[in-house]
């Protein structure tokens, strides 16, 4: 597999993941007692990929 095509499968990988996450956040904040400290973890780790 070419390095190109290695980069752009690892970044849909990414995207989805950073989806995922962001799902799973407004589901989260959806509930009537979130659990904040899931959603901050989840927000840290999209910053980290989007990185």
């Amino acid at each position: 597999m070419g390095e190109n095509k290695r980069l752009r499968k690892r970044l849909r990988g990414l995207e989805a993941q950073i989806e995922r996450h962001w799902a799973k956040i407004r589901e989260e904040e959806s509930k009537p007692v979130p659990d904040w400290g899931l959603v901050r973890k989840w927000e840290r780790e999209i910053r980290v990929w989007e990185a």
